[in-house]
Parts: C-alpha cells; sequence; structure tokens
C-alpha cells in the first residue's frame, strides 16, 4: 500500500498537492481507507466509541420527545432545517404504563414511557419498544408492524386495539387523517400492552409506505402527522403539496428550537470531538502514517506546512472519522432515523469545516454552517494540534 501510495504522492505533486486523499477514485486511496479501518478500530471503540454512542442517543431522545411529522420526515426538534417542522404546535407530553407479550406468551415487566399525545399509533409503539429493550441491540427488537397497540381497560382485562387507521379515523373530504393518542383521547397514566399483530383483528393496520398517496395538514395540534387515502386520482394533489411542504424556504422557520437543539446536545458534540481530536494515548497506526507522510513531504521539498496539514487531515479526519461521525449504524447495532441522520449531518459538515484552513461565511451561507460557525474556529484549533 504504501509503494502504491508514494507513486500517488508523486503524481500529485507534480500537479496539485493539496488534492491528495481527497476523493476516493483509485485504489490506493481505497486501500488507506480499509487500512485505517481496521488498524483504528480499537480506538474507535474504546476511546470515541462511547461519546458518539451518547451523542447519537442525544439526538435521537431529543428528535422523539416532541413532535415528528412521519410523512415528511420533519420534526419539531431538529438541527437540519430541511427537517425542521415548521408549524406551530401544541402539544403535550404524557406518561404510559407499557409492557410487551413475547412470542412465547410471557410479558414484560411493565415501563413509564414518555410519549406526545400528538404522536401517531405507530410513533408510540416505536417509544415503548425503545424503552422496553433499551438495552436491546436493535436488530434484535420486534418492530412495530409486528405489534397490535393495546389500550387496556382498568376494570376488565381486555383492551382496545389501536392503530393508525381504522373505522373512527377522521375523514376531511378526500382525505383520512393519520390517528393519534389525542384522537383517541388516551389519558395520562394510561396502561398499554403490545401484543403479537394479529391478522383478524378488524382495525386494519396499514404500513406507511403501503398508503396510496399522503398528505400533510398544518392547521391543528392533532393534524401534525401525514394523512391518507385511498382515492388514486388525487395522487398527484397529494404529492405537489408534500413536495410544497418539504421545499419550504427556511425563512419560515422559527429559529428558537434551532438553538435549544444545538445547546442541549453541545456537550455530547465535544465529548465526541475531544475524543477524536484529542486521543490518549495516540494510535500507534496513526503515528505511524502520519511518520510516513513527513517523509514524504521531506522527500519532495515540500515545505508548506498547510499543504501536510491537508494530507493528514484527508487521510484521517476526512476519510475515516467523518464516515464514522455520520454513520454511526457502522459501529453500533442501532437504528439511525431520517431526522437523526439529518441532524448528524449538520455536526459532521461542523466537523468538516473545523478541517478547513480557509473557511468564508457570510449571510448568504448555508444556516447549518452559520450554527457552528464559532464553534468551528475552536474545533480548528484543536484540529491543528
Amino acid at each position: 500500500m504504501l509503494d502504491l501510495l508514494k507513486g500517488l504522492i508523486q503524481k500529485h505533486v507534480a500537479r496539485n498537492p493539496k488534492l491528495l486523499l481527497r476523493r476516493s477514485e483509485s485504489v490506493v486511496e481505497k486501500m488507506v481507507s480499509h487500512w485505517l479501518s481496521i488498524m483504528l478500530y480499537d480506538e474507535c471503540i474504546n476511546q470515541a466509541g462511547k461519546p458518539l454512542f451518547l451523542l447519537t442517543k442525544a439526538v435521537h431522545y431529543l428528535v422523539s420527545s416532541a413532535p415528528c411529522d412521519v410523512i415528511a420526515n420533519k420534526a419539531f426538534n431538529s438541527l437540519n432545517e430541511m427537517t425542521l417542522l415548521g408549524t406551530e404546535l401544541t402539544y403535550e407530553t404524557m406518561v404510559i404504563h407499557a409492557a410487551i407479550v413475547e412470542a412465547g406468551g410471557g410479558v414484560t415487566n411493565p415501563v413509564e414511557v414518555k410519549v406526545v399525545n400528538v404522536d401517531s399509533i405507530t410513533q408510540a409503539k416505536t417509544k415503548v419498544i425503545e424503552a422496553v429493550y433499551k438495552d436491546r441491540p436493535y436488530s434484535e427488537c420486534p418492530k412495530p408492524e409486528d405489534l397490535d397497540f393495546e389500550l387496556m381497560n382498568s376494570s376488565e382485562s381486555t383492551g382496545i386495539v389501536l392503530s393508525d387507521i381504522d373505522k373512527m379515523s377522521v375523514v376531511d373530504g378526500k382525505y383520512t387523517k393519520l390517528n393519534t393518542l389525542k384522537h383517541y383521547n388516551v389519558p395520562t397514566n394510561a396502561v398499554v400492552l403490545l401484543r403479537p399483530h394479529d391478522p383478524e383483528n378488524l382495525d386494519q393496520q396499514l404500513p406507511i409506505r403501503n398508503l396510496a398517496w399522503l398528505k400533510i395538514k398544518k392547521k391543528t395540534s392533532n393534524q401534525a402527522n401525514g394523512v391518507s387515502d385511498v382515492n388514486e386520482n388525487a395522487s398527484k394533489k397529494a404529492d405537489a403539496m408534500l413536495d410544497n411542504l418539504m421545499k419550504r424556504p427556511f425563512q419560515e422557520i422559527s429559529l428558537v428550537n434551532f438553538s435549544k437543539f444545538q445547546a442541549t446536545i453541545q456537550e455530547y458534540v465535544d465529548g465526541v470531538f475531544n475524543a477524536i481530536l484529542k486521543p490518549k494515548p495516540v494510535s500507534m497506526a496513526v503515528r505511524y502514517f502520519f511518520h510516513f507522510l513527513d517523509q514524504e513531504a521531506e522527500k519532495h521539498k515540500i515545505t508548506d506546512p498547510e499543504i501536510l496539514h491537508i494530507w493528514k487531515t484527508n487521510s484521517l479526519l476526512l476519510r475515516y472519522w467523518v464516515n464514522v461521525l455520520k454513520n454511526p449504524e457502522f459501529v453500533f447495532d442501532t437504528n439511525k432515523t431520517p431526522i437523526v441522520d439529518s441532524c448528524l449531518n449538520v455536526i459532521t459538515q461542523a466537523f468538516m469545516d473545523a478541517c478547513t484552513t480557509n473557511r468564508k461565511l457570510g449571510h448568504d451561507s448555508p444556516s447549518n454552517k452559520l450554527l457552528y460557525a464559532k464553534d468551528a474556529e475552536n474545533y480548528r484549533v484543536m484540529v491543528k494540534e
């Protein structure tokens, strides 16, 4: 690998040395990526693993603690302007007591689960599963579509099965709203049981992805989630309305939740960046590879410290750590939702900005970059060190 890399260095020195290891077009660049992934596995797990896991869970918790639009993949709490729900909502956080009937017939210990009254039934099921099986890998947990959400009667041993769409769904013209906990008047401290799905249940639970067409309503709080209909003739109209919502300009969106979200997770972001940029001790593989780059720079009479800095950031930080930071599911068996992914993209962008020597921001710069503009300066100092 090093012999091939020497040839690549010689090639870039003759053209533009700053582009070395910027991309993954050649075989040797891909070999460097795989080599770093193997050699830094222990460091990733033992040093950066815990901070990265805590950051991912913190982002997921903040996103799910407020209303989320299950159709447009937008949330009341988000770091990314593309997934920030700009609708003013009135909602309440409530607690339910839930347990799950497992395949063998056993019942898990009941737990308290925090939900939002405008959560759809599928969203509520997801939160129950996450709370009950919080110590279990995601791949070993049951999926929401495999369980029925049963609201238990306090005076009887049976309950009522609730679902996203049933005969009680509110129909507004050609549109049918997804049922929420508020729609069913589920009270706080309600007792809920998740049972294996019964195909004979009259309350059909249609997967969101299989609905004929969808629409978003924004008028009231209980319309925070998407709605559906089986009339295929209106599919184009619904798709156009959905596209309009998803492409809405950021100027219409409040920055209050934006800033609160950043402030809440800042401790976890700093923890991850410190673990990556200030490892103790520095990996032997990193020291070996950086020494090799120093030798090659001296061999080709490269005296500009910025070029050597770019080589090292391109190889280690931008090639390896950016990929891990953006995709924690590569390291952990966890569920990364589209909204959580969009938030991690913003954090990853801040990390990439810290690795950039020349960075100019103005009023026209993307809000994602402006959000971490001040912090990026501190991170840039850590990168240079």
